[in-house]
């Protein structure tokens, strides 16, 4: 006779998650810890699209990041979805073959795990519930309080529209409600930094037959994001080596050079066009004041200093990541094991951050330039 034990092998041999890698991201109800470093990233990378001085070019990838492209599964910032043509016309499609990004479908292969492929799409499936319970609440919303939910199949867009304006009302828009206009492009830039860094610290790997995935949100009971019985309410990922594998993720991380530099440069040109050269001597009429002059120390003869040392909290950073990077690869440590998991909000009012280095330019002072 077979025992429990050996259907439950034999399950997790055709394909069904087990076991745990890391930390479950769970909170005071399901995936409100998770939804919480989508949101984070959503802010920041909105607020650099929406508000830093930087090229359009840079913009519109930061916007097929977090809302999709063209040609796939493509939402609009007011929450609908723009399917493409990778969608056929009357088709169903299952919840877990949208929402899972790695091949497990022939039959789907032009959609397999096409919503998870922005950051959009990924507020959906880790945040629309399959069924409502008065008693539950799903990324810090209470089921009672939504319209619709999401059970099994998802028909070219027609269907999932109203549903998507749920989401978006409920979940997606709050994180957009206090966006600020008012910091500092590095800030910004920062901050976009730090959220990405918080999403690959704490995402749990899971097994999944022979592969290892990367999990955003509940699975509970191990059977993918199929959503089947009100559970498995996530986003998957095939693992990758130093969990870039996340495609949005990965698409915003690699624009955080281009980002910085345009920083840079953005903040050095204002500088240099606000400062004169050598001030007027006071008492000259009409003598312009420099915009930055209760900002800008000057030295005996008038002309700006400035301060050529480096930060000494970043200099310290790299040198104490690096020192524990050497300590972990003697130790043979496991990846997954030695990710740091922090807990609460990844975003900081703090600008120096490891992610720079410092460099000296050409006018002597230190700067701090991405590697």
């Amino acid at each position: 006779m077979i025992n429990i034990a050996t259907l439950l092998l034999i399950w997790i041999g055709v394909g069904t998650w087990s076991g745990d890698c890391g930390v479950v991201l769970r909170a005071s109800g399901y995936n409100e810890a998770v939804s919480t470093l989508l949101c984070d990233v959503f802010k920041a990378a909105e607020a650099v699209r929406k508000h830093a001085n930087v090229t359009e070019e840079l913009k519109d990838k930061i916007k097929v990041a977090v809302y999709g492209p063209s040609y796939g599964a493509q939402f609009t910032e007011d929450g609908r979805l723009s399917s493409g043509n990778r969608f056929i016309s009357g088709t169903q499609y299952g919840r877990q073959t949208v929402c899972e990004y790695y091949n497990r479908s022939t039959r789907a292969i032009r959609v397999n795990g096409a919503f998870v492929e922005n950051l959009f799409g990924t507020f959906v499936c880790v945040c629309t519930p399959a069924v409502t319970s008065r008693n539950e609440t799903l990324c810090g919303v209470l089921h009672g309080e939504r319209k619709r939910t999401w059970l099994g199949n998802f028909n070219g867009g027609r269907v999932g529209n109203a549903l998507l304006q749920d989401v978006w009302q409920n979940v997606i828009s709050k994180c957009t409600s206090d966006l600020k206009n008012h910091e500092d492009d590095m800030t910004r830039a920062s901050k976009l930094y730090l959220a990405l860094a918080a999403v690959r610290n704490q995402i749990p790997i899971r097994r999944a037959g022979e592969k290892l995935l990367y999990v955003l949100g509940d699975a509970r009971d191990l059977r993918g994001c199929s959503g089947r019985d009100g559970k498995d309410i996530c986003a998957a990922y095939e693992y990758a080596l130093t969990k870039w594998g996340i495609p949005w993720v990965k698409n915003l991380h690699n624009l955080l050079p281009e980002l910085f530099t345009q920083v840079d440069n953005t903040t050095e040109t204002k500088i240099e066009h606000t400062v004169p050269s050598r001030p007027l001597a006071p008492g000259t009429p009409h003598s312009p004041q420099s915009p930055l002059s209760r900002e800008v120390p000057m030295d005996e003869e008038g002309e700006p200093t400035v301060n050529e040392e480096p930060p000494g909290d970043v200099e310290n950073a790299v040198a104490v990541r690096g020192s524990e990077t050497q300590n972990r690869e003697s130790a043979g440590e496991p990846l997954e094991e030695t990710v740091k998991r922090s807990e609460g909000s990844p975003t900081s009012q703090r600008t120096d951050i490891p992610y720079l280095s410092t460099d000296i330019h050409k006018g002597g002072s230190s700067r701090a330039k991405p590697q």
